[in-house]
């Protein structure tokens, strides 16, 4: 079984570039295991917000066998703000 302890440092190291008249956004990145090892086939979700409570799935990806991944979404007006997980179904 995986062990994700470092998946805040994960995230708070994630990349995001906001256009400056648009929602467009790239998130990219890259998953590991405690030992640093890439995971492969682990899937990203970039979900939208109304509010405080769950999220709206926008886009997803999945890892490749480096580890890595790159997704770019138009986050549409509705949503107050957006959001990436991951997610261990297949």
């Amino acid at each position: 079984m995986w062990v994700f302890a470092l998946l805040f440092a994960l995230f708070s190291a994630q990349s995001c570039k906001w256009g400056k008249d648009s929602r467009l956004t790239t998130v990219y990145g890259k998953v590991t295991n405690q030992a640093g090892q890439p995971v492969d086939s682990m899937t990203i979700l970039f979900a939208g917000h109304k509010g405080v409570s769950g999220g709206v799935p926008i886009k997803e990806t999945y890892t490749d066998s480096t580890g890595a991944y790159q997704i770019m979404v138009d986050v549409p007006k509705k949503y107050l703000y957006a959001s990436i997980r991951l997610s261990f179904r297949r």
